[in-house]
Order: C-alpha cells, then sequence, then structure tokens
C-alpha cells in the first residue's frame, strides 16, 4: 500500500502561475496530472521551506513524516529561470 504524497505549493507561486496561464503558458499541466494519480494530494498553502534542491528547476521533494513533499520554492524557480 503506498503512502500519499502531499504536492505543496506556496499560495504565491500558484497565482504566478495562474497569471502565466492567462498569458497562454500552459505549466500547470505537471501537477494536474500529479494530482489526477490516486496516490497524490496537492495542497496549495502559504509554507515555504527554505532548503531547496531542484529537480527540472521546478521543485524539490522530501520525505518526511511518511509522506512525500513538492515544494516550489519561488516562481523563478518554477519557472526555470
Amino acid at each position: 500500500m503506498s503512502k500519499t504524497l502531499k504536492l505543496y505549493i506556496d499560495t504565491s507561486v500558484w497565482n504566478h502561475v495562474l497569471e502565466s496561464e492567462r498569458d497562454n503558458h500552459k505549466i500547470t499541466n505537471d501537477f494536474f496530472s500529479l494530482s489526477s494519480e490516486d496516490n497524490y494530494l496537492l495542497v496549495i498553502s502559504n509554507l515555504v521551506i527554505s532548503e531547496v534542491s531542484t529537480i527540472k528547476g521546478v521543485h524539490n521533494i522530501n520525505f518526511k513524516e511518511g509522506y512525500g513533499m513538492i515544494e516550489i520554492v519561488s516562481p523563478n524557480q518554477f519557472l526555470g529561470k
């Protein structure tokens, strides 16, 4: 039985993503494809963790307290800048 991975996305970053979507940048697809799987739960919150290593310039995966957290720290990191 696999544990649910919680995808934590900072609220300010998510708002930036939505603004980019309005400019025809389709950058939420990765999140929606992950969150549509049974073992992922998408959480939009004000949580920001300072220690970050990026994967594909997008997210950091930590395994803590029995579940994974994918953290996005800034719009620039999310956009791979």
